[in-house]
């Protein structure tokens, strides 16, 4: 259903990762957790069109880019200091995420 709203509505992807981390994270369970924070990973790298969305179309883009901005090392500091996280933190593909999203090598090409 969330899928259906995020593309009815031409909502950025990563609204449609943020439920399904929340609840692997609530059940503890590290595949659906991993699967979602990694969708999560491929939203911020994958262009929205925001000006296609009929609720965002206004929004100037330079709006949406520093929103973006901002969000990365949020986002960061949630997995590396958040309990919720901590059943993770062994986990290698967890470590291999954390390395691989750092602020620096994410490249925001949101149009």
């Amino acid at each position: 259903m969330i899928e259906k709203m995020i593309s009815q509505f031409g909502l950025w992807q990563y609204g449609s990762a943020v439920p399904r981390l929340q609840i692997a994270l609530y059940e503890k369970d590290k595949q659906k957790s991993l699967a979602a924070i990694k969708e999560i990973m491929r939203a911020v790298n994958t262009p929205w069109a925001i000006s296609d969305s009929p609720v965002f179309y206004r929004i100037a883009h330079e709006t949406v880019r520093n929103v973006w901005k901002s969000f990365i090392p949020m986002f960061i500091a949630e997995l590396r200091t958040n309990a919720e996280y901590d059943f993770l933190r062994d986990d290698s593909e967890f470590q291999k995420y954390l390395a691989d999203f750092d602020e620096d090598k994410v490249i925001l090409n949101n149009k």
